[in-house]
């Protein structure tokens, strides 16, 4: 069998797709070679790097060009001549990880994965012309794919309900988070150090990983480490994650309330870096309006912490028994699941700490390949 994976929008800064394609990759790799299958990955200029060690017997590069890093370019590339190139390839399957799919693709069987519907579901939350585009392009990828991956069963249901798709349609591959640095990789003092330095931490921390973006329900964030500091609960909020959409008036109001000091944006990290601080904050919060998966409230179960997460979408699913469940529309309950945790000592935070450990362990990047690789046989032969 000869995949090709259409990896070209994944972006030098990875966020939660780009982590997903890669991970995704590594371990498709292994399964590829022992099944005498073959994977293609097509990339850009931009995203090159990212790939490097990946290539092995089973597993070959293939650069589209340097226009491909545009997303006007990309999008245009991706419907009119990535059908050519898979014929060209002698594909099998094509697996789109980024929502859409080409329209016009003859002869391969598509398989796409949707990372989440809140591009139906919050308009409000994204920019004008890539909503715009989703909105148009998700619905007739969907009809002609062949199979759709959905990375949570919160995702599969919204999938169900806006699409009317058959269920059988939509396979369920859950995410995972990278074992070698967020479980297995003790916590480095020296790191921590220096961490705390450059971007003026204070420890104790509160701390939020992810897209700086409306989406995050960050202006409601901030007003819950408000309540606490006046409680004296907490003194500092760490921000990391690249700059989003929609962000302006967050910046502008920690100026103007002169918050400088107890509110810190670090931008985006390295791996490494996060699994520190997440290793060393006194809790962990994400209280997301919706989350096809949650990749951070996992990777911060894995390094032991205590996570306050949203009752909603797919964050239940991945926080499980181990996470603090919030109504993201209430600030107050924010505000007292966090304090909750806050206040754990002795064996309840021990037991805690347990917990997160073993919800993080039911998790696995070689499961999601699995099912993956087994669901593009299904495909092939039906």
């Amino acid at each position: 069998m000869r995949i090709v994976f259409n990896a070209l929008a994944l972006p030098e800064k990875k966020t939660g797709g780009g982590v997903y394609m890669l991970n995704l990759l590594k371990k498709l790799k292994s399964i590829c070679e022992s099944e005498g299958s073959e994977i293609i990955v097509l990339l850009n200029s931009e995203n090159a790097f990212h790939f490097s060690e990946l290539v092995s017997n089973s597993l070959s590069l293939y650069d589209c060009g340097s226009l491909c890093r545009y997303r006007s370019f990309r999008i245009l590339w991706e419907q009119l001549f990535l059908p050519v190139l898979c014929r060209k390839l002698k594909a099998d399957i094509l697996h789109s990880p980024g929502f859409v799919a080409p329209l016009m693709l003859k002869g391969v069987k598509s398989v796409v994965t949707l990372f989440d519907t809140s591009w139906f579901s919050h308009v409000e939350t994204h920019q004008g012309f890539k909503s715009f585009y989703f909105r148009l392009m998700i619905p007739p990828t969907i009809k002609r794919a062949n199979a759709i991956i959905a990375i949570s069963e919160s995702t599969k249901r919204d999938i169900q309900k806006l699409f009317n798709v058959q269920s059988e349609k939509v396979a369920i591959t859950l995410l995972a988070t990278n074992g070698k640095v967020y479980n297995d990789k003790p916590a480095d003092d020296a790191l921590f150090t220096s961490l705390k330095k450059k971007y003026r931490i204070n420890d104790p921390f509160l701390l939020y990983v992810g897209t700086v973006e409306a989406r995050k329900n960050l202006q409601r964030l901030l007003d819950a480490f408000l309540i606490l500091k006046e409680k004296k609960k907490a003194e500092q909020l760490v921000f990391v994650g690249k700059k989003g959409w929609l962000v302006e008036e967050l910046y502008h109001r920690i100026q103007k309330e002169k918050l400088t000091d107890a509110v810190c944006f670090t931008g985006y990290l390295p791996d490494d870096e996060v699994a520190e601080l997440m290793k060393r904050c006194s809790c962990f919060l994400y209280p997301s309006l919706y989350e096809g998966f949650g990749i951070p409230v996992l990777e911060a179960l894995s390094c032991g912490a205590l996570v306050v997460t949203s009752d909603c979408s797919s964050l239940p699913e991945v926080a499980g028994n181990a996470g603090f469940l919030c109504n993201p529309l209430d600030t107050k309950d924010i505000a007292e699941k966090t304090e909750f945790a806050l206040n754990l000592t002795g064996d309840e935070l021990k037991e805690r700490r347990a917990l997160a450990f073993s919800q993080a362990g039911l998790f696995s990047w070689e499961k999601t390949a699995e099912e993956t690789y087994r669901l593009y046989e299904e495909v092939l032969k039906g």
